[in-house]
């Protein structure tokens, strides 16, 4: 197990969860629910910095990880997401006045945010994707967007960059450091890029006990003052940081510039106070999982059909916690049509779509995230279904 912290290299680390047997991945599609039940071989063990608050994963091991065109993490179905994204996409147009620009995005998925940001020939902006589990058409809007299947390194130095975008890449990475240095090594005028990194928030975790928040994929997690420890380490200055998506993440804006420190004031770091909120957490985390585990047994032997809304990575987490053996879990629903008719990594429950579960007896639904709730509400009232749904918080 890695004690020393990747971000500042302290070895006063504090170990407070550990989990055996849990996916590698959480966002493949896997047809085969034998072998979804197989996909079991992870291990999570948190710990956080004393020194700078950064939560990671000692046991994590990268070479498990493969990202290919396997993975499905598409979120632009849901009409609640999209109009989130709409709101960066005019931020970053309108208020940072991005015209005429080369942008370049790290892990662009399938390149929805990125065509977004390049689709309107009137900004004159072209776009350059990198992810290796990219599977649409190489070049779009007459050669103004290009995707390479691949991940992005010194080796795509020719492209020039006035803006970088990396939205949920870093918190894949177990070496966060390595990613911001070879960034770096792969602009050929760093000083003259901007950065805009989108992150999860672990205080958001934490506070919230969101226990199915932590899973193998995310091997790294940041606070405000470890996301500026790190990002000051690797020659950035932090231009801004903001709490976003209801708290849930951190959006960082920063340039490797040459102004002597960060623009935004770094508070010293409480290592008590943030130990409190991960103590806090820690008494209740099993507590509220056998807490769902019994709520549903209960509805189950009374023949309700429970269902989780949601097959992400927070679902996912959710299932294998709550119910491994696949005994309890109606199934998962999911808007995400090429995620329906899979199956759940670890634990086998069949991933359909809202109508299905309710054919096949579903009564109830669990939603995974509290942000989708109104947009939940709004989808069964115009198919007219009567389906209970359940908060998790």
């Amino acid at each position: 197990m890695n004690l020393n912290c990747p971000v500042c290299d302290s070895k006063h680390s504090y170990l407070f969860l550990e989990r055996k047997n849990t996916p590698i991945f959480q966002n493949i599609i896997i047809p085969d629910q034998s072998v979804a039940t197989q996909l079991k071989d992870g291990k999570i063990s948190l710990l956080a910095c004393q020194e700078c608050g950064f939560v990671f994963n000692g046991d994590f091991n990268e070479n498990k990880i493969i990202y290919n065109q396997a993975y499905e993490n598409c979120q632009f179905h849901s009409n609640y997401f999209n109009n989130y994204v709409s709101g960066l996409i005019e931020y970053l147009l309108e208020e940072y006045k991005i015209r005429n620009s080369r942008i370049i995005e790290i892990g662009c998925g399938q390149g929805e945010f990125l065509k977004k940001l390049v689709e309107n020939p009137k900004y004159g902006n072209y776009g350059f994707g990198f992810d290796p589990s990219y599977r649409g058409e190489d070049i779009l809007f007459d050669g103004r967007l290009s995707f390479q299947k691949d991940y992005y390194s010194e080796k795509y130095i020719d492209i020039d960059a006035d803006i970088i975008v990396c939205r949920h890449v870093i918190e894949h990475i177990s070496d966060p450091l390595m990613l911001l240095g070879n960034i770096r090594k792969a602009l050929r005028n760093p000083k003259e890029t901007i950065l805009f990194f989108e992150t999860p928030c672990i205080n958001w975790i934490l506070e919230n006990h969101v226990f199915w928040d932590f899973f193998y994929e995310h091997c790294s997690y940041f606070n405000m003052n470890s996301i500026l420890t790190a990002f000051s380490s690797s020659g950035l200055t932090i231009r801004q940081i903001n709490h976003i998506f209801e708290g849930q993440y951190l959006w960082a804006e920063a340039a490797f510039d040459s102004g002597t420190g960060n623009r935004i004031t770094q508070e010293p770091f409480c290592w008590r106070e943030f130990k409190q909120v991960i103590d806090n957490f820690v008494k209740v985390e099993n507590l509220m999982v056998n807490n769902w585990r019994n709520k549903i047994s209960a509805l189950h032997q009374r023949n309700y059909k429970v269902a989780i809304w949601g097959a992400g990575a927070k679902g996912v987490t959710f299932a294998n916690l709550i119910d491994p053996n696949c005994n309890l879990i109606n199934c998962a629903i999911d808007i995400n049509p090429n995620k329906q008719g899979n199956y759940i990594p670890g634990t086998g429950h069949l991933i359909t779509n809202v109508e299905s579960a309710v054919r096949k007896g579903g009564t109830h639904a669990i939603i995974m995230n509290p942000n989708y709730m109104s947009e939940i509400q709004e989808i069964l009232a115009l198919k007219n279904i009567d389906l209970k749904l359940i908060k998790l918080m």
